[in-house]
């Protein structure tokens, strides 16, 4: 499985922490390239006051291309005053069953995943955390996001791409972070078989 950290370090003291995160998703490719369209959506993301319970992400793909559960994994890490302390925190996501505005076609589907119910308060007290910090006016901080994403293949899909997309809030609508993202870069080689009745 391969992860892509990224690393912000904020001019202000106002740690852009779901704004990582989206950028994390970006940077499944490589690079942290986001769609200028989806710039507008993204910089309205109060990384404070967001509810974690309503985050989502999916992912849009080649019928071939599962991601079962178990398969996004997004790790937080934040840094305190340049390094002094450091607060990690692993979220295994669950599929959400709900319907999403992205249509499944003939030639994709749509994976959509949440934070598990009891997560929303790890999140909830690195919120408050940051709060904090801004708060007391704590300088050097870095927020870094890394996602994982572990596809497997029900058949050949050469050339298969995925697109990932972020939806911050109940309200809102799904956003894209990265489109045509080539699946073998989701792994560290081969894209495996996907094992047992599709999840």
């Amino acid at each position: 499985m391969a992860a892509y950290p990224i690393a912000l370090k904020p001019r202000s003291r106002r740690l852009s922490a779901l704004i990582s995160s989206i950028l994390a998703l970006a940077a499944l490719a490589g690079c942290q390239s986001v769609p200028v369209t989806s710039l507008p959506a993204l910089s309205r993301i109060d990384p404070f006051t967001m509810d974690p319970t309503a985050l989502r992400a999916a992912v849009v793909h080649a019928p071939a291309v599962r991601f079962p559960d178990g398969s996004m994994v997004i790790t937080m890490d934040l840094s305190i005053a340049g390094g002094a302390e450091q607060k990690r925190e692993t979220f295994v996501l669950v599929s959400d069953d709900a319907p999403v505005e992205l249509a499944s076609t003939k030639n994709h589907r749509v994976s959509a995943f949440k934070l598990a119910p009891d997560d929303g308060a790890r999140v909830r007290a690195l919120q408050a955390l940051m709060r904090d910090l801004r708060a007391r006016k704590v300088e050097d901080n870095t927020f870094a996001v890394a996602v994982s994403l572990k596809p497997c293949l029900t058949a050949p899909a050469q050339n298969a791409e995925v697109a990932a997309f972020l939806k911050p809030s109940s309200e809102g609508s799904y956003v894209a972070v990265h489109r045509g993202l080539p699946v073998d870069q989701l792994t560290d080689g081969t894209v495996p078989q996907c094992q047992g009745p599709p999840s």
